[in-house]
């Protein structure tokens, strides 16, 4: 949505650039994430700690920002929209530091969704049923595969 507000800006506004400056350090932290694990310690219980650590401070001011700039901005304007679906969606944006095998966000997902996205029209002409359900099969098994790194 931040993006989306950016978009047709020659220049963003400091407050988008705030909003955009947030999300980058966030995801710079996951960079350090995905660095070496000490040793002695699980990836995901690194994972976590680094978020709790870094990640969780950095969502809370935030969230302390996007409740002070909500009331100064319109809310029909892509800012404004942009905010206000971070505020309710709140809980579901910040769940990934409290578990450290959680992704930040979807990306994974999306991308495995993409084929089934591309292939729907072409199983539109699958000649039998049983035909379908064998691609359906295939897919799952590649997805799961994917999944378990295989």
């Amino acid at each position: 949505m931040f993006v989306d507000a950016q978009k047709g800006q020659k220049k963003p506004s400091a407050r988008l650039r705030t909003a955009l400056d947030y999300f980058k350090a966030l995801y710079q932290l996951e960079a350090l994430v995905k660095g070496e694990v000490p040793e002695g310690e699980t990836r995901v219980d690194y994972t976590y700690r680094l978020r709790q650590q870094h990640s969780a401070p950095l969502l809370s001011a935030f969230k302390a920002w996007l409740d002070e700039q909500a009331p100064q901005v319109l809310p029909e304007g892509l800012l404004g929209k942009a905010i206000t679906y971070a505020r309710n969606q709140w809980e579901y944006l910040s769940r990934y530091v409290i578990d450290g095998r959680a992704l930040i966000d979807n990306n994974p997902i999306e991308r495995d969704n993409r084929p089934f996205c591309t292939g729907r029209k072409a199983w539109l002409f699958a000649d039998t049923v049983a035909g379908a359900k064998a691609s359906a099969m295939i897919y799952s098994l590649m997805l799961t595969c994917r999944a378990c790194d295989v």
